[in-house]
């Protein structure tokens, strides 16, 4: 059956061109809300019949009343410039029951993408004037939420490669058979589908970070009070949450006890006010909140999906604290962020090296380290502080800022006596 398809005898139309639909025809059946939309484009002159579709045979016409495929609602645009290809790939996805419509060049299919959403964009490679790759980049970069598969006589590997690289879910090669035409539009729909779905879950993520950003951030409001009262009380605040992250996550609590003393102890060897850098480096790993509980509580060795997530917890930390009025809030919010870069530029989350990395930075760097060597982890037993410091002194110059290491070996004594936490006990020489 010849269906009524847009050619490229379509371009540059008069205004008054509208879309007509096949369930608008003169059938008998039409208007019954049985049968899928597949546009076409017509004029509206009296008495033009030029896109009317051909009288049909009995057999046609008894087939046309085989009750049709259940209609979907995500719209295919079919471009091709060659008119009998357009009939039979729009015959196949209107017979399987989807909304279909087709023009027969790059320039009308943008104007249709213009005007309305298009779950599919199945085009033709090779096409005078613009080509179905240039209409896939554009669609890629304007019409994100459409998917996209192409079609073409070349069997071109290069041309496949390309068009995956550009976004597109699919490649089929001519000539097609019906199978080939629906699995391809199976599967680039689910792909639409899954990425709709992590776009949401994305989305999500993104108001749970929101929403855990505004309680701390309230939270870190009533502190900012509480230092208008004294230091002391900031001072508690602040351990006081450190020790509330206990709950969530069991031992956070002792490490961030340790690293806070190991990080005073250090500061006082380099010159720095220990005090300030001791009390504001509490919170470098503030950021964890917003990292789910499956990938925090995870016991045994993360994937790298789940590595890069939680890596993210350095940058949120520092939108978590950055522009408080607090001088140890804004310290804490600098250590949160450069705890993890390393001094020859190999860290995260911005790959800062050497003096580019706040010495705060770097100090905690030295700090979280050693203590998570020297303590037990769900995947590994605690290292001895020997084993620890030699491991730490060969990353001396990579890893670690030699004149923080050295500081953190001239404290080593003072280290082995901290007893802020009862997980202290275990730390053993050999």
């Amino acid at each position: 059956m010849q269906l009524p398809i847009v050619g490229s005898d379509t371009f540059g139309m008069p205004p008054h061109t509208k879309l007509r639909s096949r369930s608008q025809s003169s059938r008998p059946d039409a208007g019954r809300g049985h049968e899928p939309a597949v546009t076409e484009m017509s004029g509206a002159h009296a008495g033009d019949d030029s896109t009317q579709a051909p009288d049909r045979t009995t057999a046609e016409r008894e087939r046309s009343w085989t009750p049709p495929a259940p209609r979907t609602s995500e719209p295919i645009l079919v471009v091709d410039d060659d008119p009998d290809v357009r009939a039979f790939v729009v015959s196949i996805l209107a017979d399987a029951g989807h909304d279909v419509c087709a023009v027969g060049s790059a320039y009308e299919a943008r104007r249709v993408l213009a005007r309305d959403p298009i779950a599919l964009l199945l085009s033709e490679v090779s096409m005078p004037g613009e080509t179905g790759l240039d209409l896939l980049r554009f669609v890629t970069h304007e019409h994100p939420a459409t998917a996209t598969l192409l079609i073409s006589a070349r069997d071109d590997p290069g041309i496949a490669q390309a068009a995956i690289d550009f976004g597109a879910c699919g490649y089929l090669t001519k000539p097609v058979n019906r199978s080939a035409i629906l699995i391809g539009v199976l599967n680039a729909l689910r792909q639409r589908a899954g990425r709709a779905r992590e776009q949401a879950a994305r989305t999500d993520l993104e108001c749970t970070v929101d929403l855990r950003t505004l309680a701390l951030s309230q939270a870190l409001g009533r502190l900012e009070e509480a230092t208008r009262h004294g230091r002391v009380m900031q001072a508690e605040m602040i351990h006081r949450w450190a020790q509330s992250a206990e709950f969530r996550e069991p031992g956070i609590g002792g490490h961030l006890e340790r690293v806070s003393r190991y990080c005073g102890l250090m500061a006082d060897k380099l010159g720095l006010h220990a005090q300030s850098l001791e009390l504001a480096s509490v919170l470098h790993d503030v950021g964890k909140v917003a990292i789910p509980d499956r990938i925090v509580l995870k016991r045994g060795p993360l994937t790298v999906d789940e590595r890069l997530a939680i890596q993210t917890h350095a940058e949120i930390g520092h939108q978590m604290l950055n522009g408080s009025s607090s001088n140890i809030l804004g310290l804490a919010a600098v250590i949160a962020r450069t705890h993890h870069e390393k001094f020859d530029g190999g860290g995260y989350p911005h790959g800062l090296a050497g003096s580019d990395i706040p010495l705060e930075g770097r100090i905690a760097a030295v700090a979280d380290v050693f203590d998570a060597l020297t303590n037990d982890r769900v995947y590994r037993r605690a290292w001895s502080v020997q084993s620890a410091m030699k491991w730490m002194t060969r990353e001396r110059d990579k890893h670690f800022d030699p004149r923080v290491l050295d500081a953190l070996v001239s404290s080593l004594d003072e280290i082995m006596t901290v007893t802020s936490s009862p997980d202290n006990t275990h730390l053993t020489w050999h």
